[in-house]
């Protein structure tokens, strides 16, 4: 764990994002920031944004530095503004995935202690859902809050007659985004000591016991992290001419990486992508805008390729494209590249490691690794008799670097679970290394099942289904299609002389649980396998 950014890969000398904001306002001020809904803004343009924002967050009675906002909220122009004008007014974001349920969004505000909400109107942004937690102000975000009028009259007109979704209701006391914009335009803008040690980001992801713990980023890991992926491949990039697409939701820490750290440090376009499941509305959006870089993940690859309108369009500009989040096979990466005529890079990472450790070398990519480890980067490999492996062995893949957490929020014990005495996270997962110096990813030594990119942790979906009237015990594994995807699937026990459908159990876990986590099988089984200490035996069940 460092609180450091190594001084070789940081010429300019940051020390906190807000270093690289007005760098990049600096030397690219009038160059496009983001394209949101077909409206551009600079990067000037967005820093005013910001501004405005964290003058009015910075104003909001009971708030200290340090406290936590959660954000929680598409991949609109209102996302990013949020983070920066977070970081600006001296507090900590808490990402947060828009499809949670109100379960969900509970969960994480009352470890977090969040005391302010950024939300996309959504029906589970209300007040039974913020009832008896810690947020004391609620900002609700529409479409198109940060266009300009008349713009986004007309905007909002033609998706309201286009058949999209409408609106949630506003909760009780909500300020909506663009009011509070215009408020913070005439208050004072915040300013605050920076330090690289100056926790960034509290980022939750699954715990094996089924409830998120909140992974403690700070300025020093996720900066470092950017620069190690730009020191990777000198002159990759075009600094002030390169467009990226932006379709992984930000409340993840990669596409939080690579849409608004990356595109900062390297003066970037962001092409954002609101539903990029909607592949008219996402197709469309590419026709506009010449793209040089794909950032995206193995299921979003394969569901472009399957669109003919996709199939069409110009790829000249396209230098390159980047997996992450979930393993890429190799026939979607040679496929994406005789489609678009641009290879995929893949690497790997977790969110304790800002994500990444290892990636591939646009200029020395090989298809089924994970790359070479990055700058400042000690990897070594763990057999389970505690020895470090040789050569092509396969073991537990241990990290250190200053892109390591500094560990779980109110966690202390989680935490010594997975760091090591010498400082290196344990990852969980089994590689091995091949003599050339590259990583390949064999195995998963936790149970997490990855829907979609999704992390998805069996004791939780078990816990949530074993609340249901008749259910005894639930036993939660993935599960590989024909297609190589994995699914949820519940193994369920039931209480003697209960009768439950499967029917009814989807429908229990649609209410309880993101869509990804839903199980798409449920098998009624009389007994789970278990071993002799109780511990449910998962790869009996698949």
């Amino acid at each position: 764990m460092s609180n450091t950014i190594p001084a070789d890969i940081n010429p300019k000398g940051y020390t906190h994002i807000l270093d690289m904001l007005e760098d990049a306002v600096a030397t690219y001020g009038n160059k496009p920031a983001y394209t949101s809904i077909t409206q551009t803004f600079t990067y000037r343009q967005f820093a005013t944004m910001v501004d405005d924002f964290s003058s009015y967050l910075a104003s909001l009675p009971g708030m200290e530095p340090g406290d936590r906002v959660m954000v929680q909220m598409p991949n609109l122009m209102m996302s990013p503004v949020t983070f920066l004008a977070i970081w600006k007014a001296g507090f900590v974001p808490v990402p947060a995935n828009p499809l949670y349920t109100a379960r969900e969004i509970r969960v994480v505000l009352e470890d977090s202690g969040a005391k302010a909400v950024v939300a996309y109107r959504s029906a589970t942004f209300n007040d039974e859902t913020l009832k008896d937690t810690s947020v004391q102000h609620r900002i609700a975000v529409g479409r198109t809050d940060c266009h300009p009028t008349p713009k986004k009259w007309l905007i909002d007109f033609v998706l309201s007659r286009s058949g999209a979704p409408a609106l949630g209701d506003l909760p009780t006391g909500a300020v909506e985004f663009r009011d509070a914009m215009k408020q913070g335009r005439s208050l004072p803008t915040p300013s605050h000591e920076r330090a690289s040690d100056q926790l960034a980001l509290l980022q939750y992801t699954g715990g094996t016991t089924g409830v998120p713990k909140g992974v403690m980023l700070t300025q020093a890991n996720i900066i470092s992290n950017a620069l190690q992926n730009i020191a990777l491949t000198p002159g990759a990039f075009e600094y002030g001419g390169e467009t990226m697409v932006g379709c992984l939701p930000m409340y993840h820490i990669m596409p939080l990486y690579a849409h608004i750290l990356l595109p900062f440090a390297v003066g970037a376009h962001t092409l954002l992508i609101a539903d990029p499941r909607n592949n008219k509305t996402f197709v469309t959006a590419l026709k506009s805008t010449p793209f040089t870089i794909f950032v995206g993940i193995h299921t979003l690859f394969n569901n472009l390729l399957g669109d003919e309108e996709f199939q069409k369009l110009d790829f000249s500009s396209l230098k390159f494209s980047t997996s992450g989040g979930m393993a890429l096979p190799k026939a979607t990466a040679e496929r994406w590249q005789e489609v678009t005529g641009s290879p995929i890079t893949e690497g790997y990472g977790l969110s304790e490691t800002s994500p990444v450790l290892t990636a591939n070398p646009i200029t020395a990519i090989q298809l089924g690794t994970v790359g070479v480890k990055l700058a400042h980067t000690e990897i070594r490999i763990i057999k389970e008799d505690g020895s470090e492996a040789g050569v092509e062995e396969p073991g537990e893949l241990q990290a250190r670097g200053p892109q390591v957490m500094r560990g779980y929020w109110n966690r202390p014990d989680a935490t010594a679970d997975v760091m090591t005495e010498d400082g290196f996270f344990k990852t969980g997962d089994v590689a091995v290394i091949q003599d050339d110096g590259y990583y390949r990813i064999v195995d998963r030594i936790k149970d997490l099942i990855l829907v979609s990119g999704f992390n998805v942790y069996p004791n939780e979906i078990e816990d949530v289904l074993s609340g249901m009237d008749g259910v005894l015990e639930v036993g939660v594994v993935g599960v590989k299609g024909d297609d190589g995807n994995e699914t949820v699937k519940a193994c369920v026990v039931l209480e003697p002389d209960a009768s439950v459908s499967e029917e009814a159990m989807k429908a229990f876990a649609k209410e309880n649980l993101a869509g990804y986590k839903c199980p798409r099988v449920v098998e009624f089984i009389e007994e789970l396998p278990k071993s002799a200490v109780g511990k449910i035996l998962r790869r009996e069940l698949r």
